[in-house]
């Protein structure tokens, strides 16, 4: 490659790869939860980053990843609920904006722990939080429950 290729080469920014993406981070202090997108496949990483404790991949036809959505005239809850036996991750965020009658608006992102159905921990996000929309996520089999915690 001629030197002037090689210098342009290195100033352009780097391509993203188009079926790999991070659809979700948050962070709790030393640990953090994370989703990534690898084709069809999404990943979830529970740990300190780059040494994760936990990890559960699945897809549509794993039948182990939910999605729920749940969209209001001024605001949206959204889960993806991670199952390992009886166990479920589940990443959520929540966004109501205020109206009129209203100051704050409500945006809260975390993780919920559930063992055999029922809420054993709960973590909130000190950063991120937030979903990376996609299409993927239509062809997840759907939560029924909307499990976005309301305390």
């Amino acid at each position: 490659m001629p030197a002037a290729l090689f210098l342009l080469a290195l100033m352009l920014p780097a391509q993203a790869d188009p079926d790999h993406e991070r659809i979700f981070q948050c962070g709790f202090g030393a640990r953090q939860v994370e989703v990534v997108r690898d084709g069809a496949m999404l990943t979830y990483r529970f740990g300190r980053p780059g040494r994760p404790e936990l990890v559960i991949s699945g897809n549509a036809a794993s039948g182990n990843v939910h999605y729920h959505r749940t969209l209001y005239a001024r605001g949206e809850d959204q889960t993806l609920r991670f199952q390992s036996d009886n166990h479920g991750y589940v990443i959520f965020n929540a966004f109501l904006a205020p109206d009129y009658r209203q100051e704050d608006s409500l945006d809260q992102s975390g993780l919920l722990v559930l063992r055999n159905g029922r809420r054993i921990a709960r973590m909130n996000c000190r950063s991120g939080g937030e979903f990376t929309e996609h299409a993927i996520f239509d062809g997840l089999p759907r939560d029924e429950a909307d499990l976005v915690p309301r305390d």
